[in-house]
């Protein structure tokens, strides 16, 4: 299930009921309606779409191989799947989540593991590969077409700049240190519109 609290006085809400564990989540920018993956015992992925302005309200369920969901700021929900069901080919796509109705379709390749809206809802990026992508590219969310790849090796999360001109990206990798192995992990920053690498810097390691 799903709680949500209120963050300054720390008393639950509202509660929603899931029809399996909970795989990804996502609140919409205006506040209304959240959007939650969930994972049966049986692996089967879907995405149900609720209005919680009120009372907690089903409106929209997509019953499809769904593995993440991400709200743009226009409002329109993209979300990864499958490209047909028990494949490791994955597409990208936005829905007008009141109507119902797939509005834009982008990709189709390897596995992604993440869609991130840019704050004006016109460019999306992913992460492409298995887990520990060895890329991102980004997107045209309007034409379909890719703009520019981004070497990101190794890639586990990513996260715009407020006005989209960056994209931070997290990777992991190992390296020698007094006599031990190091696992760190990298903040890479690149400028989206050009796709160069402008800082990289370690921000966290663990010996192993």
């Amino acid at each position: 299930c799903v709680r949500v609290w209120d963050a300054r006085s720390r008393e639950l809400q509202k509660l929603i009921v899931c029809s399996g564990m909970v795989w990804d989540i996502d609140w919409s920018s205006d506040g209304k309606m959240i959007a939650v993956v969930t994972r049966t015992e049986t692996k089967e992925h879907s995405v149900a779409v609720w209005n919680v302005e009120s009372d907690p309200i089903l409106v929209r369920r997509i019953n499809s191989p769904v593995w993440s969901v991400n709200w743009g700021a226009d409002g329109r929900l993209a979300v990864v799947k499958d490209a047909k069901s028990g494949e490791q080919v994955r597409v990208c796509e936005y829905w007008d989540v009141e109507a119902g109705v797939v509005v834009g379709r982008i990709g189709a390749g390897e596995p992604g593991h993440l869609r991130l809206w840019s704050p004006d809802a016109k460019t999306l990026a992913l992460i492409g590969g298995s887990m520990g992508g060895q890329y991102i590219e980004l997107w045209d969310a309007n034409s379909g077409e890719t703009l520019r790849k981004l070497a990101a090796s190794k890639c586990l999360a990513a996260a715009w700049s407020p006005t989209g001109r960056y994209l931070a990206s997290v990777r992991t990798g190992l390296h020698s240190e007094d006599g031990g192995t190091v696992h760190h992990y990298r903040v890479q920053i690149w400028k989206a519109d050009e796709g160069e690498l402008v800082r990289e810097f370690t921000a966290a390691k663990m010996d192993s």
